[in-house]
């Protein structure tokens, strides 16, 4: 009976013994290493200990411990996955040293915390450490410290092999040696020496860029068209780097710095602005091209800059009209005389975008300030106390929008933590992660939302404030030049001035800037249709319901009467407009 109730006793204890694994974590950072070693080792320490071959799993990769990221790291990868499967029990994981693990500080922390959790022993056997107590199953002091030690050893090192490994590129870089990344357009290097060189095809590539620049005197757009009719293959922004490369002409390229802020996601899931620091190392080159090249060709790009009203044109309708097909805003290219689609017109590519949405600057332009140049009038004219307190109202309600962005994503992540939650088989911190991964979409659309939000908070406050300026009566005392009452307001000064035809001259003097803003003030979006034989049908939406009839126009394109191009139908009959005068002047 004693004999029976052994037997049951060990295969009891046989059978749980089974349910616990444990992991022999091998890492090797070079191609030229092998795996053998370290696996007997670890074995042989997993033995002392009282494992046998159907306890541990063997993980072996031959990987970077600091260049690779944990995500690309696949010796991690699958100790994670080994640890999560439900039907393994992992109790202990085993390396030969700290290193074998990583060699950067955040993710040592990171598993660190990961094998507490979970209450699984890390064991190292260079150094005979036990993460965890056998008792209690905490963290070991002894272990603690030393782990302490070992990461800012880690970060000791790596800021001394980053220096070096700088410092070495930038010398070789000096000498002219491929130190990594994209190499310049016209040269090669040798896969030996790393040494660059000049690369035969792309150098006429160069040249031809550079002769024929200097020559004909052109636009980078026009010499691309040219070199395509010549068979050369090169993009437009090629040329435009090439033209601006004094390393062409072997003169050493001086060391830079610059910075950028990046937007990035941090771990409560909020977009941070962080600053990037590129740096440039100073770089010589082979020569391509003659010196006193260069600068002739520095010259025309100096002669050919004479559009100055590429940067002071405000174009009104920007912003308020996007393509039907993409959903992209057109852009202006004043070179057309066009809103266009930047993803379809396109001198390089076209396949982003497959519509044909365009419409003239002038016709679009002039239409949208006739739109709104009576509005603004009676704007000037009416404005009340009831309409001022209506607009901060709105203001209030949209601004609600953005204080309770940050609770929406709270319940949203609450609502995904419940459902890892119910599974059961998550730590907090994989539950935490999970949620805010599975939250994104709805980060996004709150990013959105918040977006929308604060631009029209923008436009509301701006609409406010020049509606407080005209509900001062002698705002518009100074603009008539009498005694304004609202009650009771004049319909002529000195018996002949018309006060309405007084204020249309003044609306008509505003700045580009200050109509840009009018326009937007009224105008939520403008929508440009293809129809059949070229016309284009215009919809004009404006913000709470302020149509100023009629909010439908047709652009007939180019004709001989240049101003019969844009009209829009009324009763049955077409009524054509001149664009071609100012509006509000004649």
């Amino acid at each position: 009976m004693q004999i029976i109730f052994l037997f049951l006793s060990l295969s009891s204890k046989s059978k749980n013994k089974k349910l616990k694994k444990i992991i022999l974590l091998v890492r090797v950072s070079t191609k030229y290493q092998n795996f053998e070693s370290q696996t007997n080792e670890l074995v042989k320490y997993a033995e002392r200990d009282g494992y046998v071959e159907d306890d541990w799993i063997i993980i072996e990769d031959k990987e970077s411990g600091s260049k690779l990221s944990d995500e690309e790291r696949q010796g991690l990868t699958k100790m994670y996955a080994a640890i999560r499967d439900p039907d393994n029990q992992i109790e202990c994981v085993y390396v030969l040293e700290l290193s074998r693990l990583s060699r950067k500080p955040e993710t040592l922390y990171k598993l660190k915390r990961f094998f507490t959790k979970r209450k699984i022993d890390l064991r190292v056997k260079d150094k005979g450490l036990c993460l965890l107590d056998p008792d209690t199953k905490k963290v070991n002091e002894t272990t603690d410290i030393i782990f302490g030690i070992y990461i800012g050893l880690c970060e000791s090192e790596n800021k001394t092999r980053n220096e070096r490994t700088r410092r070495g590129k930038i010398y070789k870089a000096e000498k002219g040696y491929y130190t990594g990344g994209n190499v310049k357009f016209g040269y090669t290097f040798d896969e030996k020496t790393k040494e660059y060189q000049i690369h035969p095809e792309q150098a006429e590539v160069v040249r031809q860029i550079f002769e024929l620049y200097r020559k004909e005197k052109c636009g980078e757009q026009k010499l691309y068209k040219i070199l395509k009719s010549r068979g050369y293959n090169v993009n437009l922004s090629t040329i435009g780097k090439v033209l601006r490369s004094i390393e062409y002409t072997g003169a050493e390229r001086k060391y830079s710095q610059h910075e950028t802020e990046i937007e990035v996601r941090g771990e409560d899931g909020e977009l941070e602005i962080e600053k990037k620091i590129t740096s440039r190392f100073a770089r010589q080159y082979p020569q391509i091209i003659e010196p006193f090249v260069f600068e002739e060709c520095r010259k025309v790009a100096q002669g050919n800059t004479t559009n100055v009203h590429k940067s002071t044109r405000i174009y009104y309708a920007h912003r308020l009209i996007k393509c039907n097909c993409c959903g992209a805003y057109l852009k202006a290219l004043y070179a057309k005389m066009q809103y266009r689609c930047p993803n379809r017109y396109n001198v390089i590519e076209k396949q982003n975008c497959t519509g044909n949405d365009s419409i003239n600057i002038n016709a679009i332009d002039w239409l949208l300030w006739s739109r709104v140049f009576i509005p603004e009038v009676n704007f000037r004219f009416n404005t009340n106390i009831e309409q001022i307190n209506e607009l901060k109202k709105k203001r209030e309600d949209t601004q609600l929008i953005i204080d309770r962005s940050n609770e929406r994503y709270r319940i949203a992540l609450a609502k995904y933590r419940k459902d890892y939650e119910k599974k059961g088989i998550f730590s907090e911190e994989e539950i935490e992660e999970f949620a805010k991964r599975e939250a994104i979409k709805e980060k996004k659309a709150i990013d959105r939302d918040i977006d929308n939000a604060k631009k029209e908070v923008d436009r509301l406050t701006l609409e406010i404030e020049e509606s407080e300026k005209y509900f001062n009566s002698k705002e518009i005392e100074n603009i008539l030049g009498v005694y304004y009452n609202p009650a009771n307001p004049p319909q002529y000064i000195k018996g002949s001035k018309s006060v309405t035809e007084i204020m249309k001259k003044h609306v008509a003097g505003s700045t580009d800037r200050e109509k840009y803003n009018i326009i937007h003030k009224f105008i939520k979006q403008v929508s440009v249709f293809n129809e059949p034989n070229g016309v284009k049908r215009i919809e004009i939406t404006f913000y709470d319901n302020r149509k100023c009839e009629p909010t439908t126009f047709w652009y007939a394109g180019m004709k001989k009467d240049k101003s019969k191009h844009l009209y829009f139908i009324s009763n049955g009959v077409v009524e054509y407009l001149d664009y071609s005068k100012r509006f509000g002047t004649e």
